[in-house]
């Protein structure tokens, strides 16, 4: 079923399911999908149709509503980065990344090896053990 306000405009039963496809409970939130992104509804419903429908859908639209609607928009970074503040400072980590490394390397390698001599399972959980205790103590 078509959302109600979408049962007083003049649309094809085809261009309701459209619409109604996209979710929108108010006549504002269609216009603003309207707005955001033009070239789809222009995709959706072609060019013409588009306009006339968001005239139609803008008549339904309240004061309050349309003053949301025609506030400036906030620009975004393209992937959503907040560039006008720095970023924070990382804490330098409280353990020897060097031990690290050396113990993650060697469990690593002994890993890839694939070799299941007790031996070689009691070295990889010695490195296992003293690599938990050192990012621990952190």
């Amino acid at each position: 079923m078509a959302k109600s306000f979408l049962h007083g405009l003049p649309l094809s039963d085809e261009e309701k399911v459209k619409l109604q496809s996209l979710g929108a409970e108010t006549p504002a939130a269609l216009v603003g999908m309207m707005k955001a992104s033009p070239d789809s509804f222009h995709r959706l419903l072609g060019p013409e149709r588009a306009a006339e429908i968001r005239t139609h859908l803008e008549r339904l639209i309240s004061p309050d509503e349309r003053a949301v609607l025609e506030a400036p928009v906030p620009a975004f970074h393209a992937r959503g980065a907040i560039v006008d503040k720095p970023a924070p400072p990382i804490d330098s980590p409280k353990y020897d990344l060097e031990e690290r490394e050396r113990l993650f390397t060697e469990l690593r390698e002994l890993r890839s090896r694939g070799d299941a001599s007790p031996e070689a399972q009691r070295r990889a959980s010695e490195l296992e053990r003293r690599l938990n205790a050192l990012l621990d103590e952190s």
